[in-house]
């Protein structure tokens, strides 16, 4: 683990980055799947609803932006999955519930 970030950190940290159209944040849109911290590298599996979301690259850059804020020396890799039927539903529902306009 790196020294000073723990996973619950770097957890912490991403319930705080809003997404940039849905009044919520990426961990409770069911986006963040998983946190593996390896030395100094911190990866992060970003799930998306589809391969092709127009928002992907500024996500991915929220997420290694707000982590490297932390410090520490902290490197940031973003796995990308796509969201299974059933995460995709729930996640559209939300969205329609906390959609920007």
């Amino acid at each position: 683990m790196t020294e000073g970030v723990s996973r619950e950190d770097v957890w912490k940290r991403l319930k705080g980055i809003m997404h940039p159209e849905i009044d919520s944040n990426l961990v409770d849109l069911g986006m963040i799947k998983d946190v593996d911290i390896v030395g100094k590298r911190v990866t992060v599996i970003l799930a998306l609803p589809f391969p092709w979301v127009p928002l992907r690259d500024k996500l991915i850059h929220l997420v290694e932006e707000n982590l490297t804020e932390m410090g520490k020396d902290v490197e940031v890799d973003v796995k990308l999955v796509e969201m299974s039927q059933k995460e995709r539903s729930k996640f559209f529902t939300m969205a329609r519930k906390l959609w920007k306009l």
